[in-house]
């Protein structure tokens, strides 16, 4: 590009309106803005950024580009997180001190390490204590970037791995000692491949973090030295199988799990550690998952070159005197916030009590106070009725946890009732995770995501004011979202609560107790089509909408389609609706472009014929009670879903 030239600096360049010139080697050029360039020039062999013109600009939109493949809501100080628990003032100092001289002083240890593994049982604090270590280093300088997983709340990006890489890589281009050689170095790599996004996480590693490292050469901040950082990866074990759906995909190939895209993760951030232009220190906290286990085994124990430290949070730590701590500051708010309430409230004892009963498990003691807390009756009637639960004497401290759980719920107005209303919140919200698939809404596509709680409340009531019955009382283990948030679901506050409803055994102690609202059916699907039942017949809600909006009956429609029948069209005219409620609920394609106030019409008009191989087909109406029909249907493989015109009714 440049000939016959003499010796010239870039720096000394400047000239106007010239094609963009950028070389990517062991030099960096970058001349922007259309600079335009002489035949008469030399550029020098030496290292030089310079940036003219609307370098910014062209900058600035790569920058938009990254963003919007980073999970927002991993990030530890997201909006997302705001709720997020972290360590109460005072509590877990040991173990925070024990990572902090990790972070900044490993390299003295007899057996240096980059790689920290958090670990411990469900309940024992290891988000709380990820947070405040990332809140900390960030205060200090020595945070990079970080990624919390969560398998039951926030955004669907915080429970797959595709957006792992590119969120890691965002923090990094943006930390104010990386963002001018680092930062610039990762930028042009999104510029320079279309493609990167679509990479594999071992090809994205590489692209937007490791090669950036090594063309700095050791000099990634302005300074030319980089100060100990750490980058943390909170809930490994909460990331969630990420399937790619190919139509030509054998039906016989083993389908991914959890756990292989958790072990690809882990493999990617062991090699990354292992290049020696990768400056970083690297936390991961999740459960002893008996996979990540098998993993660091070989890492953590090497006689030679143990590549990483485990760090089980067990009684060394003294969780029971953090635990006292905790529960004596937060009875000490309540005093403040109950005038009522005497100075000694409750009572050592009564402490030392909640402490035993927790076991080391925070989240037990998290959830008791949220329940003290509960504005449905004062204080402490909502303690007496905690200490009034009764565990056996050999019960471990999970079943505590459950058993509390179980206390919690059977303080509601209705248990049975609020017990069907979790299990079908659950059932519904893995029937959308579950599908992978893109979901169509008319001719836009999107990716599935949690089931909004304010349609699930739409969908199940019966009677208006069911849903406050149900759910209204487990504020201490379920945050709301604002009755204007249509999209929002609901966030739990602990997955050990999840691991509870999932439990089948858990669920026997309801089967004796009537509901007072309504009769549960003998199972949570059985349930789940009367409810789509009841909307088909009601041509919507069984409760009117309140308020009755155009914008309420769209989203009510958009998500009932979806929900209820995740499917996807296979030939024109034909659907496949996936397991497990395949065949709960026939839907026509044309009625996702109606308009709502068309939709009543469209429901009570609408025949389909409903096959498989070998049954006849059969005519189904719409109004007909969807129960009774798939009572009618019972043991027919139904494969397929074909939609006729409307018909006049006989």
């Amino acid at each position: 590009m440049f000939n016959n030239v003499a010796s010239l600096h870039v720096d000394e360049v400047r000239q106007n309106n010239a094609r963009d010139y950028t070389h990517y080697d062991e030099s960096v050029i970058t001349l922007q803005g259309g600079a335009q360039y002489s035949s008469n020039v030399h550029i020098s062999a030496k290292e030089y950024i310079q940036t003219v013109g609307s370098d910014s600009i062209r900058l600035d939109a790569l920058k938009d580009k990254l963003y919007a493949k980073v999970a927002k809501g991993a990030l530890h100080n997201s909006a997302e997180r705001c709720d997020a628990p972290k360590c109460h003032e005072q509590t877990r100092v040991a173990v925070q001190e024990e990572i902090f001289s990790w972070i900044t002083n490993g390299d003295r240890d007899a057996q240096p390490t980059k790689l920290l593994w958090v670990t411990g049982p469900a309940g024992t604090g290891k988000t709380a204590i990820m947070g405040s270590v990332a809140d900390s280093c960030q205060k200090d300088g020595l945070l990079a970037a970080t990624f919390f997983f969560s398998s039951f709340s926030g955004s669907p990006d915080r429970r797959l791995k595709r957006r792992v890489i590119t969120t890691l890589a965002y923090q990094l281009q943006q930390h104010p000692s990386l963002a001018h050689n680092v930062g610039k170095r990762i930028l042009n790599a999104v510029g320079a491949d279309p493609g990167l996004f679509d990479k594999a996480l071992k090809d994205q590693m590489d692209e937007l973090v490791l090669n950036p490292l090594r063309r700095c050469k050791g000099r990634y901040g302005d300074s030319g030295s980089l100060t100990p950082m750490v980058i943390i990866i909170d809930g490994l074990d909460e990331c969630e199988v990420y399937q790619f759906h190919e139509p030509t995909q054998s039906k016989r190939k083993v389908p991914r799990t959890k756990e292989d895209d958790q072990e690809e993760i882990l493999s990617i951030l062991f090699e990354a550690i292992e290049d020696q232009a990768f400056p970083f220190r690297v936390i991961i906290a999740s459960r002893p998952e008996r996979h990540i286990r098998r993993f660091f085994s070989g890492k953590c124990t090497h006689p030679n070159r143990g590549m990483a430290r485990e760090l089980f949070l067990d009684e060394k730590y003294n969780p029971d005197a953090d635990i006292t701590l905790f529960f004596q500051s937060k009875f000490a708010q309540i005093r403040r916030q109950y005038d009522h309430l005497p100075p000694t409230w409750p009572g050592e004892d009564v402490i030392a009590l909640l402490v035993k009963n927790a076991s080391g498990q925070f989240v037990y003691a998290a959830t008791a106070i949220g329940f003290v807390q509960t504005p449905s009756s004062p204080p402490q009637i909502q303690l007496e009725y905690i200490l009034k639960l009764r565990y056996r004497t050999e019960a471990n401290p999970l079943e505590i946890l459950h058993a509390l759980y179980i206390g919690i719920i059977k303080s509601c107005p209705d248990p049975p009732l609020t017990f069907q209303w979790l299990q079908a919140y659950r059932q519904l919200s893995l029937q959308v995770r579950e599908s992978k698939e893109a979901l169509w809404m008319g001719p836009a596509k999107r990716d599935p995501e949690d089931l909004s709680a304010w349609f699930f409340g739409r969908l199940s009531e019966s009677l208006a004011g069911e849903g406050d019955v149900a759910l209204g009382g487990l504020v201490s283990l379920i945050r709301f979202p604002p009755p204007d948030r249509l999209e929002s679901p609901y966030q739990f506050y602990h997955r050990s609560f999840l691991d509870f409803l999932d439990d089948r055994t858990r669920s026997r102690w309801t089967r004796s107790q009537p509901s007072r609202v309504t009769t549960p059916y003998a199972g949570i699907k059985p349930w789940i089509m009367e409810r789509t039942s009841r909307t088909l017949m009601s041509k919507g809600p069984e409760v009117p909408l309140t308020p009755d909006t155009p914008r309420h009956k769209q989203y009510f429609m958009a998500q009932f389609l979806p929900t209820v029948g995740p499917h996807r069209e296979q030939s024109p005219g034909v659907v496949c609706l996936p397991q497990p409620l395949a065949a709960i609920l026939p839907v026509r394609r044309a009625l996702v472009d109606r308009e709502p106030e068309d939709w009543s019409t469209s429901l009570g008009s609408e025949a389909f014929v409903v096959s498989d191989v070998q049954a006849s087909p059969l005519r189904v109406s719409m109004e007909q009670s969807l129960h009774t029909s798939m009572q009618a249907l019972e043991g027919a493989d139904i494969a397929q879903l074909q939609c006729l015109r409307p018909r006049e009714r006989t």
